[in-house]
């Protein structure tokens, strides 16, 4: 049976609109949106939405259209449709229940890009590609308002001050509008599509004749059946826009940055077809120098929230709704009621046999002896970690994770005591910073006992969602593998709850399932980078005193060194703009660690390298290294 994790949200508006807000979040609108609602900006000049493949960038798009909202306005009372309208009304497209926005989706793919090709002046290309865009959102804006019942008509509402562009439009009359919007698209889309390229002469007049409805629309006038009016404000969402050429795309950005336009306009995109210096945080060098961010448009970034950790939190929250909403799509669970994903996935770890634990508690009196530390300070160390322990409340500190933990903190003692006075001087001297037990000390012995052991590390609903490096699509592949267990297991006539054992071996092949399949340019070599990367960074978390607690997933170059880099033009630039934009990589720049001044610049592992090696999911822990590390690491065989 078809497993519906394996599918996004978009794929089942092809069944109905029920089916497709039955599984959406409604989290993201409020996460990316609410900020820029509150500022005033998202519906008055040009915005720019940049994620990642998979971000959701085309989810939320197709939720903002005119329909849909009417839709989730018609019905609020279903199950979630009230979480969905207080996210629409924090990003202002719903005020007081009644629809302010009226949106439009444009899916860019296919034809547009096809213009750039034809043999003509790049101005008749843009003003062409222009004209098929307005057309198209007149009309999809109207066919979006129409479809609702009980609504007697539609208008346009158009500027005061535009007279001559209203006439090239069609008049006042929403009727001749569309009319003209319907001869404008026809006229464009033959001159695509025409196998032999119309000469500039013969290009019908339609075609080139001005049609500027956004110059001219700054409303849409809706009369219900009971004669209530509303002004609705159009919103325009040209979807892939990064499947338009270079060029292409900076000329029409160039013309919907102007700031008459009262048409609110929004570009979805990848983050890859960003120029290199941008998607690595420096300003677009490809846009018009006239163009300002925050004056002409506004940039939003879907996997650079300034505070990570409410973002952790926030798709945290967004995955759990997500997977219980996809879980009852499966007949498989709906049928035997099982509604809740987390509900499935054991959050106890699994204990190691006792034979296992008696060589750890063998290991750990070999390590007391080799270290030449005194039963006294030993007696005092696992005090310490009774201390710990007893605030933990109820966490995951077993007998052996507390074993693991006094052989880390034996070897700090080692290390924090003059070794004339362990060797000797006194038998238990005091060393020279205090030895604490922490959570961070805690995370280091359950990463040890990872690796030493296979004691299972991650799993868990939150694991998952943190191993998905805020990406929609990403957590999907990774709970598909894990629904697919507990389906056979079903099937079985066992129940389907998985261990942490199971999670954590399943979520690891996965993982590096993924990572195999990359076929985005530069894989091979940022394999290679995430390989060395990753090597490091657990060799330093298994240091036997695990200096950085939880350990590292990250190695940092120092700030400036990157923003020397940045805007180069060499293989290594060019390498991590495609790593950042798959996810295989995540940038922190301007990271300062602790109260030191140095500021560093993080390249963090994604979420499949982390589950793949079997590394810490805690943010924070990284290497000290240079620029030519990275490109070390990139072209380094096998």
């Amino acid at each position: 049976m078809a497993n519906p994790f394996e599918k996004r949200a978009t794929e089942y508006l092809r069944d109905d609109e029920a089916g497709f807000l039955s599984l959406i979040s409604p989290e993201p609108l409020r996460s990316y949106f609410q900020a820029e609602a509150g500022r005033g900006q998202l519906y008055n000049i040009l915005v720019r939405v940049i994620g990642t493949p998979g971000s959701g960038k085309t989810t939320m798009a197709t939720l903002l259209e005119a329909q849909m909202v009417e839709t989730v306005l018609a019905e609020r009372e279903k199950e979630d449709h009230g979480e969905i309208v207080k996210a629409l009304e924090a990003c202002g497209v719903v005020e007081k229940g009644l629809q302010r926005i009226a949106g439009v989706r444009l899916p860019m793919e296919g034809e547009y890009r096809d213009f750039w090709e034809l043999p003509y002046d790049e101005n008749l290309k843009t003003k062409l590609i222009l004209a098929l865009i307005q057309s198209r959102a007149v009309l999809g804006l109207a066919r979006n308002l129409q479809r609702k019942r009980g609504r007697t008509s539609v208008e346009f509402v158009p500027r005061s001050d535009a007279t001559a562009a209203l006439e090239e439009i069609g008049g006042a009359d929403a009727k001749r509008i569309l009319e003209r919007a319907r001869e404008v698209e026809r006229a464009v889309y033959q001159v695509g599509a025409s196998l032999v390229p119309f000469t500039e002469d013969s290009i019908p007049r339609a075609a080139i004749r001005p049609f500027r409805p956004f110059d001219v629309i700054e409303g849409v006038r809706v009369v219900e059946v009971d004669g209530t009016k509303s002004i609705l404000k159009p919103l325009v969402i040209l979807d892939d826009a990064h499947t338009l050429a270079p060029r292409q795309f900076a000329l029409m950005f160039r013309d919907l940055a102007r700031r008459e336009i009262r048409v609110a306009r929004w570009i979805m995109m990848r983050l890859d077809a960003l120029p290199p210096s941008t998607a690595l945080g420096e300003g677009d060098g490809e846009l018009a120098p006239e163009l300002k961010p925050g004056r002409d448009y506004v940039d939003i970034f879907l996997q650079r929230a300034e505070d990570r950790n409410k973002s952790r939190t926030v798709f945290r929250s967004m995955t759990r709704s997500m997977a219980d909403r996809y879980l009852r799509r499966h007949p498989v669970f709906d049928r035997r009621q099982y509604r809740g994903f987390e509900t499935l996935l054991s959050s106890e770890p699994d204990n190691l046999p006792e034979q296992t634990v008696a060589r750890i508690k063998d290991d750990v009196a070999r390590t007391q002896e080799r270290l030449r530390i005194a039963p006294a300070r030993r007696e005092l160390l696992e005090n310490e970690i009774d201390r710990y322990v007893q605030g933990a409340q109820g966490r995951d500190v077993g007998p052996e994770v507390q074993l693991a933990m006094l052989s880390i903190l034996m070897h700090r003692y080692a290390k924090r005591v003059p070794q004339q006075s362990l060797f000797f001087g006194e038998e238990n001297p005091d060393p020279r910073q205090a030895i604490v037990a922490d959570s961070g000390v805690a995370d280091g012995g359950r990463l040890h006992l990872r690796h030493s052991h296979n004691r299972a590390f991650h799993y868990g609903l939150n694991a998952i969602s943190d191993a998905s490096s805020e990406n929609a699509e990403l957590f999907l592949h990774l709970a598909a593998a894990l629904v697919d267990r507990m389906e056979a297991r079903i099937i079985n006539g066992d129940p389907p709850l998985l261990s942490a054992r199971h999670q954590d071996k399943i979520l690891g092949d996965r993982a590096r399932q993924i990572i195999q399949n990359w076929n985005f340019p530069f894989a091979p070599n940022i394999r290679n980078l995430l390989g060395a990367m990753a090597r490091e960074c657990l060799e330093e978390s298994l240091k036997s005193n695990a200096p950085l607690d939880s350990g590292a997933n990250a190695i940092g170059i120092p700030q400036e060194e990157f923003e020397s880099i940045r805007t180069s033009e060499s293989e290594l630039v060019q390498l991590l703009h495609f790593a950042i934009a798959y996810n295989a990589i995540i940038l922190r720049p301007n990271y300062r660690q602790g109260g030191q001044d140095k500021r560093w610049c993080l390249f963090e592992l994604g979420g499949p390298a982390i589950l793949a090696n079997s590394l810490t999911l805690k943010r924070g822990g990284f290497l000290e290294k240079r620029a030519a590390d990275l490109l070390r690491y990139a072209w380094l065989r096998q």
